[in-house]
């Protein structure tokens, strides 16, 4: 086997005995392994590769090609000694490897022939070389790359958002994904608790920071009362945003999250007429034990085009409630905990229990906006637009 290095010198080590048994086909041997970096993936804490792996059926010597990505932790930095960047590369390798196979398996095993589908297939993944419970530099986790020109999924831009029918798309997908997971959770809560749960964090809030969260309040505050809010509006949005999330979830409806729902981390598949086909969930570093429909609104709130909420926000939430009835119909799994009225009554208690206050908070990174640029007051005009929009819908639906 030949390894060719495009950028820099990462080189994975013992690759075959980790990705051997995960391919599709059983007779396959890799014959050459190209490495690139994939820099726009890169973040904190971590680095991406793109590995395009040559390989041989050794039945019939048919050659093919195997796109993927490895993420890997960067081999000069302080960050090994960081315990948070070693849980949440545990946790991923974990979700990807473990609990994906797990809910995959549950899936196809009571009539779903695509399994679990919305996250992306593993292709291995491992902390270390020795077996042990310490992670080190050999630490990585291969998934398929859904950007490669035969997969084709594509992203949006940020301040763009989701169209009509993308978000449809994606708020299916969304409910597959839910209802699969509270499926095998309510089916068989074992393996549930001991092969998916170990791995998902408590439920907590994305973006933390007594600091980041004071100014995102001023700004709320200046924002809504320059919009012409009333004082008492104001004021219920403001008690709103300092309630703290729950450490603990309504038991039904808490579930595998990912918990960090935006753009970025969605990716959508298009056919020759710009139709959506096709969901994939990525980013999975934030996720959590906790209720489905955090998922629900942070996504919506966040990332799909406002004049797409304008105009169809209480048909999308009821096209995700009727999305996620359907797959726990066809799983056989009783809808006595998620009838309408608890459905409602959830989302009412999540975004005064922590979501409107996250929602709030993500909208700086998700838009692009500094907010310690000015520390008075909001400058991008779409911003407070989206910002006075929640707000305003959050109160017409008596959820602050």
């Amino acid at each position: 086997m030949e390894n060719s290095v495009e950028d820099g010198h990462f080189i994975i080590q013992d690759l075959p005995n980790l990705i051997t048994p995960h391919m599709p086909c059983d007779q396959s041997k890799i014959v050459k392994v190209n490495y690139s970096r994939a820099r726009y993936l890169d973040e904190y804490g971590s680095v991406y590769l793109r590995l395009k792996i040559e390989l041989v059926n050794t039945t019939t010597g048919e050659n093919w090609m195997l796109s993927t990505i490895a993420k890997t932790l960067p081999k000069y930095s302080v960050t090994h000694d960081i315990f948070k960047i070693r849980a949440i590369f545990k946790n991923q390798v974990g979700l990807y490897t473990t609990a994906r196979n797990t809910i995959d398996v549950y899936l196809k095993g009571k009539g779903v022939k695509q399994g679990e589908d919305v996250m992306l297939r593993s292709f291995g993944g491992r902390i270390n070389l020795n077996g042990s419970d310490d992670i080190d530099q050999n630490a990585v986790l291969v998934t398929t790359d859904p950007k490669c020109s035969f997969a084709g999924f594509k992203s949006v831009h940020r301040r763009t958002g989701f169209d009509f029918e993308s978000t449809k798309a994606i708020l299916l997908a969304l409910a597959k994904f839910h209802a699969g997971t509270l499926a095998l959770k309510t089916d068989k809560f074992k393996e549930f608790r001991s092969k998916v749960r170990p791995y998902l964090n408590e439920c907590g809030s994305v973006l933390e920071g007594n600091n980041f969260e004071q100014i995102a309040r001023i700004h709320m505050i200046s924002a809504l009362k320059d919009s012409g809010f009333a004082n008492d509006i104001v004021d219920k949005a403001v008690r709103s945003f300092e309630n703290k999330v729950s450490t603990e979830e309504a038991d039904h409806w808490a579930t595998f999250t990912h918990s960090n729902l935006w753009v970025k981390n969605i990716l959508v598949k298009y056919d020759k007429k710009g139709q959506p086909l096709d969901v994939k969930l990525k980013g999975f570093q934030e996720a959590q034990y906790a209720s489905a429909l955090r998922d629900l609104l942070f996504f919506l709130f966040t990332s799909v085009q406002l004049v797409v909420l304008k105009q169809h926000l209480p048909d999308l939430i009821s096209f995700y409630y009727d999305q996620f009835h359907q797959v726990l119909n066809k799983l056989e799994v009783s809808c006595d905990h998620f009838l309408r009225d608890s459905f409602n009554e959830e989302l009412s208690r999540i975004t005064s229990d922590g979501e409107f206050c996250k929602i709030v908070c993500a909208l700086y990174p998700i838009l692009g906006n500094d907010m310690h640029s000015d520390g008075s007051s909001l400058k991008d005009p779409l911003h407070i637009t989206r910002l006075c929009f929640i707000v305003k819908e959050f109160i017409a639906r008596d959820w602050l």
